[in-house]
């Protein structure tokens, strides 16, 4: 066995060699990030190489050569760029680093301030990065001539660059993402990235609802195992935090509309009708880091307590933050009477579980007609008092007939042999 992942380890590397002389007829391009994304890859690229070599198709990886610079000094026209979100050399700067950037400050875009040294110094440094390695991603596209383009998610400084060339040059680029099962992956073509496309089909078709309790999770979505005792009497509100630099979070929210002022508004309006509120911290932001190495360190709840959390409201007798997110997600949305995200894949679990879910940002589920969707803070507590005197959305055979259609329609195996054979029919130009 050692021996035989030596030698495919050995023709992975030769296959991905920039070095090595184009030998398929076609090609797919992708490039090496900054950011640590192995966990957004159901599939390594050292098998899906020879997976498609083996179809005759090369995987070729451009090794971005150039490296951030921390000895820079905040350039005031990047900086300028990136706010007007201006395109310099061909690169918009606020879509090739706007990810990474707030990753590195624990900053939404909202948040960042010209003035702040510390966010100048981030983006000065991004964008020098971003405009250096554009030059090279043009340089391989120029000399491959790939037929597709590949790219984690689509946010990544270079993914972003080599889609938007690509586009330009009317390439296929597909984006891949972790999808709401372990076993699948979300794939889009073309329309920038796989967070938010592609979107989850309203009518779903004919054939049995899958059942959410077999759904396989990844690691870093799997919750605690311990039960909560709601006081009784009060109506049960249940908020699902994401992690609050999450791709999600970074390109959705705004001044006024973010997880801080959504956790506020629902304690607010809780606490008006005499509900109880449960605040579910995301697993990952417990244990895990962000993309760019950082632990995460209750990074929410942190941002919370800048703001003045929890106001006026007392723990315990109104509210309870799961810090440590020891709770079972699936017991807390089972026993609560509403659920509510501003974009997270816990609330499509909810709504697969048949509750009262509102969610407050756009996902690639967020058209379903089983959620109640508000577009400003100040709508949320009339919709929890409509929910409250008995209006309904939720539907569990709806969703989970959705969910089903999603994943079999949609969606892909995460196994190098079925990733290698999507991307050889795009490249074909039989994708899509």
């Amino acid at each position: 066995m050692a021996k035989k992942n030596r030698l495919v380890g050995f023709a992975s590397r030769a296959l991905l060699s920039m070095e090595m002389p184009t030998l398929f007829f076609r090609n797919i391009l992708t490039a090496d990030s900054w950011i640590k994304h192995s966990q957004w890859i159901p599939s390594g690229l050292a098998e899906l190489s020879v997976a498609l070599a083996a179809k005759g198709c090369g995987l070729k990886r451009h090794r971005v050569k150039a490296r951030l610079n921390g000895s820079l000094k905040a350039d005031s026209a990047l900086v300028d760029a990136f706010f007007e979100r201006e395109t310099v050399n061909g690169v918009n700067l606020f879509n090739a680093i706007a990810y990474s950037v707030c990753a590195e400050t624990e900053r939404l875009p909202h948040e960042l301030q010209r003035e702040r040294d510390a966010d100048a110094l981030s983006i000065t440094r991004w964008a020098t990065y971003a405009l250096t390695a554009s030059e090279e991603i043009e340089r391989s596209i120029n000399r491959l001539s790939p037929q597709a383009v590949l790219s984690c998610q689509g946010f990544l400084v270079e993914s972003a660059i080599l889609r938007d060339k690509a586009r330009k040059l009317g390439i296929p680029s597909v984006n891949w993402e972790i999808s709401i099962e372990r076993s699948k992956m979300r794939v889009d073509i073309n329309d920038g990235n796989a967070v938010f496309f592609p979107k989850m089909l309203k009518n779903a078709a004919a054939g049995a609802a899958i059942d959410n309790l077999n759904l396989q999770k990844h690691s870093h979505h799997t919750s605690g195992i311990e039960a909560f005792q709601w006081p009784s009497g009060r109506f049960r509100i249940l908020f699902l935090a994401q992690v609050y630099s999450d791709a999600s979070i970074i390109f959705k929210s705004s001044g006024s509309m973010n997880p801080v002022s959504l956790v506020r508004s629902v304690m607010t309006a809780s606490k008006s009708m005499n509900g109880f509120l449960v605040i579910k911290a995301h697993p990952k932001e417990i244990s895990g880091s962000s993309p760019i190495g950082k632990p995460l360190s209750s990074l929410t709840l942190r941002k919370l307590m800048d703001h003045g959390f929890p106001w006026s409201s007392q723990g315990g007798e109104d509210f309870f933050y799961d810090t440590s997110s020891n709770l079972d997600t699936a017991r807390l949305i089972e026993s609560a009477d509403i659920v509510v995200a501003f974009n997270s894949q816990g609330a499509l679990e909810a709504a697969m579980a048949g509750k009262e879910t509102i969610i407050a940002a756009d996902s690639y589920f967020s058209e379903l007609d089983v959620f109640w969707r508000i577009r400003a803070v100040e709508d949320l507590g009339p919709i929890l008092a409509q929910i409250a005197s008995g209006c309904r959305k939720g539907n569990h055979n709806t969703a989970r007939a959705a969910v089903r259609d999603h994943l079999e329609r949609q969606c892909i195996g995460a196994d190098a042999s079925s990733v290698a054979k999507f991307l050889l029919d795009v490249a074909k130009g039989q994708g899509g």
